[in-house]
């Protein structure tokens, strides 16, 4: 998939070595630019279901341009949990993106 300034973009499954990147990434977006969080020195922002949800990474010229979080059934509870039946089926909770100078 090419990005709208011909960038190869690129899709796969996180690998711990992108963990780092998705905790900054999150940081400046739900911190620094939401306020939905604290800003906080370390300029990384984890969340409770990290070890458990899977993430799907975005790349461009092998630099995170964003990332989805999936929360799968079964594992510890979240907003999605509150009604039984969506219990079966996995979360999607959180799409990030760069701004555009990558794509």
């Amino acid at each position: 998939m090419n990005g709208s300034n011909g960038s190869l973009v690129t899709l796969a499954m996180a690998a711990p070595e992108d963990m780092d990147a998705i905790f900054r990434m999150r940081h400046r977006v739900y911190a620094a630019e939401l306020g939905q969080h604290e800003e906080n020195a370390e300029g990384r922002l984890r969340d409770s279901l990290d070890a458990f949800n899977a993430y799907i990474v975005a790349k461009v010229g092998g630099d995170l341009a964003g990332f989805i979080s999936v929360t799968p059934p079964g594992g510890p509870s979240y907003s999605v949990d509150e009604n039984p039946v969506k219990r079966a089926f996995a979360a999607l909770k959180v799409a990030v993106v760069q701004p555009t100078e990558f794509v």
